[in-house]
């Protein structure tokens, strides 16, 4: 292996796709429950007070940008993207 390029060697070291997913395994979703309302209640009022503190138009324009930054941010980084580098 030393020989290799490192792609090559990529390729030998990669996890199997056919293996079961070696992510986190839950005993039970209740803790994941309460994350997720705990940050969606966090997300709200946070942007509750972005949107009270814009302004003038200048203000929204970025804020939208921002908005949409984090939207492709998230279909970039979605668990089931197809990617399209090799």
């Amino acid at each position: 292996m030393a020989n290799m390029e490192l792609q090559t060697r990529n390729q030998f070291e990669r996890v199997n796709l056919n293996d079961r997913p070696t992510g986190v395994q839950l005993r039970s979703k209740r803790g994941l429950t309460i994350y997720a309302l705990v940050s969606t209640a966090v997300l709200i009022v946070l942007g509750y007070a972005a949107i009270k503190e814009i302004s003038d138009w200048a203000g929204a324009v970025v804020f939208g940008a921002i908005l949409l930054n984090l939207v492709g941010l998230m279909i970039a980084v979605r668990p089931g993207r197809n990617s399209t580098a090799g």
